[in-house]
C-alpha cells in the first residue's frame, strides 16, 4: 500500500505523538529501492512543516491517508530530514483502516461551498429569507453546503424559504454547485431526506438562545467526471485546510 502510495504521489497528514493537534501536511514519494531499507519518503512538506517536525518527533509520529472511501492511520518515526522531504521508518501494521461507501467532509472554516437552484429568485419580501439588499439579489439565492462526499452533499440553512423549495422526498432538481477557486457546476440532485433541528447558540455577553436549522440531504445522479474530479479535490482541500 505504501509503495502505491508512493507511486501516485498520494496526500497525507503528520502529526507528532507530542503535539497531536497540529497536522503537517505532504505527499508520498517513490522510494529509490524496497521500502523495507529505504524507508517510506514524504515530500512537499513546508518549511513549517518540517520545522515543527524537528522540534516535535522524538516521541515519534502518526500518519493519515484521509481517502475518499477509507482512512488509513499507522504509527512510524523520522529516520532521515532532507531539505524538502523526511524518510520514515515502516511500520510493523496498520493502526486503523477505517471504510466506509463515501466518507463525510464537514465544510468549515474558509472552504466555504454553495447550492442554488437555476429557477429560484428570491424576493425581498420574503419573511422566510435573510434579510438581503436588492444589489446583492444573487447572494441570497445561495444555500451553505453542510458537508460533501463522493455520494452527495448536505444543504443546511437557518431560513425556512429553503422548505418552499423542496415540500416533497425524495424529488430530483438541478442545481449548481459552486466550489472555491473552481466554475460552478451543474448538476442533477435527488432529495432523499430532510430534518429540522434547534441548535443552542450562546452570544458573545454569555447569553444563549435557541436557532432552528433546516437541513435537506442530496445525492448526485448520474454524477460526470467533472464533477466527480472537483468534489475529490474539495475533499482534499477540507482535509488538508488547517494543516502547515
Amino acid at each position: 500500500m505504501l509503495e502505491k502510495a508512493g507511486q501516485t504521489g498520494l496526500p497525507l497528514l503528520i502529526r507528532t505523538i507530542s503535539n497531536p493537534t497540529v497536522a503537517v501536511k505532504g505527499r508520498a514519494k517513490s522510494s529509490p529501492g524496497p521500502l523495507s531499507s529505504h524507508g517510506f519518503k514524504v515530500g512537499n512538506i513546508s518549511e513549517r512543516g518540517l520545522e515543527h517536525l524537528a522540534k516535535n518527533a522524538k516521541g515519534g509520529v502518526q500518519l493519515e491517508f484521509a481517502l475518499s472511501s477509507m482512512r488509513v492511520t499507522f504509527y512510524s518515526s523520522i529516520s532521515h530530514f532532507a531539505l524538502d522531504d523526511c524518510t520514515f521508518t515502516v511500520p510493523d501494521f496498520l493502526l486503523s483502516i477505517e471504510r466506509r461507501k463515501n466518507t463525510r467532509f464537514m465544510v468549515l472554516g474558509s472552504q466555504r461551498a454553495f447550492i442554488s437552484i437555476p429557477d429560484w429568485h428570491p424576493v425581498a419580501s420574503d419573511p422566510g429569507l435573510a434579510p438581503f439588499f436588492i444589489s446583492s439579489n444573487e447572494l441570497s439565492a445561495l444555500m451553505p453546503v453542510a458537508d460533501v462526499s463522493l455520494g452527495g452533499l448536505s444543504i443546511c440553512d437557518k431560513f425556512p424559504a429553503i422548505c418552499a423549495l423542496f415540500p416533497e422526498v425524495p424529488a430530483d432538481r438541478r442545481m449548481v454547485l459552486y466550489l472555491p477557486m473552481m466554475k460552478p457546476i451543474e448538476i442533477l440532485g435527488s432529495i432523499r431526506w430532510h430534518r429540522k433541528t434547534r441548535d443552542v447558540v450562546t452570544e458573545l455577553d454569555g447569553q444563549s438562545r435557541l436557532i432552528n436549522s433546516y437541513r435537506y440531504g442530496v445525492q448526485f445522479i448520474g454524477p460526470s467526471e467533472e464533477l466527480m474530479n472537483s468534489v475529490r479535490g474539495f475533499i482534499q482541500m477540507i482535509a488538508q485546510a488547517e494543516a502547515i
